[in-house]
């Protein structure tokens, strides 16, 4: 099977015109060296590393026989979902559950409905359309979420203040958390070390608060994936404690303390 959709299902970070310019002067001198556009965040939602990750951790929990769903927390206009569904159908036997969570009350450059955008990508492409959760995480989260979760990346960086942005991570961690299957991988967009990799840029360092403070008492901790100069976090969930049921959130537990 190959992956050579990750670079080809969207024009991804597609260089400016002065930049191909100077490239093809470059080749033309015979020089072997070229200019990268950077990331553009506010356009270009992934680079090509991040995608290459999430493209073996798809694959990973696919071939490991991971039980559960596919969630994406913020997922925009669903470039990245639409590369986790064509994964899902191409190596998933039978492909998973997809489902996405976004507000889509966020246009940043478009000057068309969010979801519109984001379906037409799925069908331009050939790809069947998720499961849709429209609304703010207090809205969807936990109830909407599948029992069983096998893949899960959470992008809801909005930029603003870190300690808001901490407070919705941990909203997200608290409730996908105890849904995560065994072996399950959950992906962090935007989670940066800057003191281990100075190269990545940390566009939202409400992530590593929200991240390093919810595993801090618990088996798994969080770790740091090469991605340019984006970042990214995994982390690899852990066997059950014993009295601590799998596919239920901590609000579930809590009533039943309370009962």
């Amino acid at each position: 099977m190959h992956n050579t959709y990750i670079a080809t299902l969207f024009p991804w970070n597609t260089p400016s015109r002065k930049i191909a310019l100077a490239n093809r002067l470059l080749r033309a001198l015979g020089m072997r060296s070229r200019l990268v556009e950077p990331l553009d965040s506010w356009h270009d939602m992934t680079n090509q590393e991040q995608r290459i990750n999430i493209y073996h951790l798809v694959s990973q929990v696919l071939r490991s026989g991971v039980p559960g769903a596919f969630v994406e927390l913020g997922c925009f206009v669903g470039e990245t979902a639409a590369m986790i569904q064509k994964i899902n159908h191409d190596e998933g036997q039978p492909p998973r559950p997809l489902h996405l969570y976004d507000s889509f009350a966020v246009p940043f450059y478009l000057n068309r409905p969010v979801r519109d955008v984001l379906e037409e990508n799925f069908r331009t492409r050939g790809l069947p359309l998720p499961v849709i959760h429209a609304g703010t995480f207090d809205e969807t989260l936990p109830d909407a979420l599948p029992d069983t979760i096998a893949f899960a990346h959470i992008d809801c960086g909005f930029g603003g203040d870190p300690e808001s942005h901490a407070a919705m991570v941990r909203q997200c961690l608290g409730h996908v958390y105890p849904r995560l299957s065994t072996g399950a991988a959950l992906v962090l967009m935007d989670y940066a070390i800057p003191e281990r990799w100075p190269r990545a840029v940390d566009v939202n360092p409400g992530v590593r608060r929200a991240a390093d403070a919810f595993f801090a008492d618990r088996p798994e901790a969080v770790r740091l994936l090469y991605a340019g100069e984006g970042s990214q976090g995994v982390v690899f969930k852990a066997s059950p404690r014993p009295g601590m049921s799998p596919g239920r959130d901590a609000s579930q537990e809590a009533r039943q303390a309370e009962g």
